[in-house]
């Protein structure tokens, strides 16, 4: 869960690892529309609507994530975020 209230504590959801060479990431409300994606290691969600300033509600995420690393291993993740506010 994070809580993207501007306190400066827990307000981004991020994705860490090490030796990922490609990275996705899409997260998706309960309709199933992507509110969230990214293809770097690097971004972070800050609960926006596609980066449009416009936030979305309290609720659970789902997180779908697709990364490669460098010795060309290749894993998916499934999952869920809670988005609190």
């Amino acid at each position: 869960a994070f809580t993207p209230n501007g306190d400066g504590i827990n307000d981004l959801f991020q994705v860490y690892g090490e030796r990922i060479v490609r990275f996705n990431m899409k997260i998706y409300d309960r309709s199933g529309t992507a509110v969230f994606e990214s293809n770097s290691i690097d971004a972070t969600w800050n609960g926006s609507y596609q980066n449009s300033g416009y936030y979305c509600q309290a609720g659970q995420y789902s997180v779908h994530i697709e990364l490669e690393y460098d010795d060309k291993s290749l894993l998916v993740k499934t999952g869920h975020v809670t988005l609190l506010r």
